[in-house]
């Protein structure tokens, strides 16, 4: 053996790698626990389903909301479940301009007990329409008892 042989034993200071691992461990776990609490329960879309056996489409409730505040409720594919007298309503908006939220919560419970078939509300707002009156017209909705809402994009 030569006198210049290096030494090929060389120290690796493993404190540190195991710190590093237990802080990336640590940050980790916190992560998917946050990504388990952030979750929303949505779906994409209520559209037609791939079963072929069921002709019939469900009734559907479209609530529109144009320029003005007005809120316009119409049906789709409802026959005999929504009687005539609440196929077509407009409910207009305060004198202030805000959405009358009392009077759709209302039509709405009213709904829920005459055509309990009718579960999905859509809602298509104009260009014009604020987000509060939007959201104060789902909250109204969902206290006359339906869940299945979606919002049609512009």
């Amino acid at each position: 053996m030569s006198a210049r042989q290096k030494n090929l034993d060389a120290q690796v200071d493993l404190i540190a790698f195991i710190s590093l691992l237990a802080v990336l461990i640590c940050s980790l776990l916190i992560s998917s626990i946050w990504l388990q609490v952030a979750s929303i329960n949505v779906k994409q879309s209520t559209g037609a389903k791939s079963d072929s056996s069921s002709n019939k489409k469900s009734p559907v409730v479209w609530v529109r909301i144009n320029n003005k505040g007005n809120v316009v409720i119409q049906f789709q594919n409802v026959t005999k479940e929504v009687p005539r007298s609440l196929r077509k309503k407009v409910i207009a908006p305060k004198k202030d301009g805000r959405l009358d939220a009392q009077v759709l919560g209302e039509f709405f419970k009213t709904l829920k007990q005459k055509a309990p078939k009718v579960k999905s509300v859509f809602f298509k707002p104009s260009s014009l329409t604020s987000y509060q009156m939007l959201i104060d017209a789902m909250d109204a909705v969902k206290g006359g008892g339906y869940q299945d809402l979606a919002v049609v994009p512009l």
